[in-house]
């Protein structure tokens, strides 16, 4: 046979594995591209979050088609975009209540985010600008 069989399925494995990730990549695209529209932080962390929602489906539904690293990539991406949003929407409405004048409730946004930046799953020596940034401002307010 020519040519033999184990070069067609060779070809053949190759080329649906750059069409399952051209597939991902648009989808993902389209999500991103659907989220820069939106004004709402919790709108864009719903959005985003439904990219990791996806990778999960595509990581059981091409378990066997050798593209984990391309997921891991995008599921790295989403998971800081989905962290730094959140870390964001806390310290937004921080400043909100301090330009409102609410003393209290600025103190626990950014309590709040002391918290949560703590609490992630990124080491602190990597985030201590910001952590002291947190801290300054918490201690400005008492």
């Amino acid at each position: 046979m020519t040519p033999p069989a184990n070069e067609l399925l060779s070809r053949y494995t190759d080329k649906r594995k750059l069409l399952i990730e051209k597939d991902i990549k648009e989808q993902i695209s389209a999500i991103y591209n659907k989220t820069s529209t939106f004004l709402s932080t919790k709108s864009k962390i719903t959005e985003t979050n439904k990219i990791l929602t996806k990778i999960m489906a595509w990581r059981s539904e091409y378990s066997n088609e050798n593209i984990e690293a391309r997921l891991d990539d995008e599921e790295k991406a989403a998971a800081k975009i989905v962290h730094d949003l959140q870390l964001s929407a806390y310290l937004e409405e921080a400043d909100k209540a301090i330009f409102m004048n609410q003393k209290s409730k600025a103190l626990n946004k950014f309590q709040e985010a002391l918290y949560f930046i703590k609490t992630d799953k990124i080491p602190d020596d990597y985030q201590s600008k910001t952590i002291a940034e947190i801290e300054k401002k918490i201690a400005d307010i008492k």
